[in-house]
């Protein structure tokens, strides 16, 4: 592995470290207690990261065999298969270890075939209180269970805009259908108001403020992680597939990469640096911006 390379995992483990110990990992530091965590997209991450960091994998381990009933498989399906191109070894050995130790009915996917760890729990996990604002997913998914419904409240609540179709929310993972379904479901119960506006169904969430005074509160920040994911996991995957490679060959797919991205990063107000004739400069820039997007996120900036 490069020194870049390097560098950006490390970042991305001190990241996965503060969130995972937010939810009760034996860690060391907090950072990101004003952040709403997914455990899903933390998992995800995780394994991306575990030859990086194998102590991070089987802490995260620890926690999901003593907790997993607060984990979604069907989130975990879905992201896995949407990542699958850059975690599916890693997150294969992750859920087959989980499958071999945990004590569940439903597995966790397994994407392509491979033994499991031989794991031992640590058993040096705890879970938080749910009163704590970082847990405020756990919240919702106890007060209305683990599934659909929980999650869709939580991308309403971590939205700016407060109007919005079914299909905005199609980023959840889950189907339109299903995704339809709930809404009319939190439209009956007064929490949306529903309208048509030509051949559209439109909600307004205009008990946000009273259903977040019922969940007595949420952090300061309500991230969508699963967009951050879409961002990090790709620019991470081409530093270490380019970074020996030849300068122009480095920035040939750096440049593609991020021109592919270019919607996610708008919409997460990330702007990479302009191509440069240099390549070399450039190539500079790029690096030192991926590594400042990947600090701050560590340092929940």
């Amino acid at each position: 592995m490069g020194t870049i390379s390097k560098q950006i995992d490390d970042n991305l483990a001190h990241l996965a470290w503060s969130l995972w110990t937010e939810l009760g990992v034996a860690g060391l530091e907090r950072k990101h207690q004003a952040f709403s965590i997914a455990p899903e997209e933390l998992i995800i991450l995780t394994s991306a990261l575990s030859e990086f960091d194998p102590r991070l994998r089987d802490e995260a381990l620890d926690w999901c065999i003593h907790y997993h009933h607060f984990i979604s498989p069907i989130r975990l399906h879905i992201l896995a298969k949407k990542y699958g191109d850059y975690i599916a070894k890693p997150f294969s050995i992750f859920s087959a270890t989980f499958n071999t130790v945990a004590d569940v009915r439903t597995k966790w996917d397994v994407l392509i075939k491979t033994p499991p760890l031989k794991f031992k729990p640590s058993k040096k996990s705890i879970l938080r209180s749910f009163d704590t604002p970082s847990m405020i997913n756990f919240r919702l998914r106890s007060f209305l269970g683990v599934g659909v419904k929980a999650d869709v409240l939580a991308f309403l609540l971590a939205e700016e805009r407060r109007d919005f179709v079914a299909s905005d929310l199609i980023e959840t993972g889950y189907s339109k259908r299903r995704i339809a379904a709930i809404l009319e479901d939190l439209a009956s119960a007064g929490i949306l108001f529903k309208s048509q506006v030509r051949n559209q169904l439109r909600y307004a969430f205009i008990r946000r403020d009273l259903f977040i005074e019922l969940l007595g509160g949420i952090p300061q920040k309500m991230v969508h992680w699963h967009r951050i994911l879409a961002i990090l996991l790709p620019i991470r995957a081409c530093f270490h597939n380019v970074e020996d490679a030849p300068v122009g060959v480095r920035v040939i797919d750096i440049r593609n990469l991020l021109n592919e991205l270019s919607n996610q990063l708008l919409q997460m107000k990330l702007l990479p640096p302009p191509l440069q004739n240099d390549f070399e400069a450039y190539w500079s820039n790029v690096t030192k911006w991926f590594l400042e997007v990947t600090h701050k996120l560590a340092k929940g900036i």
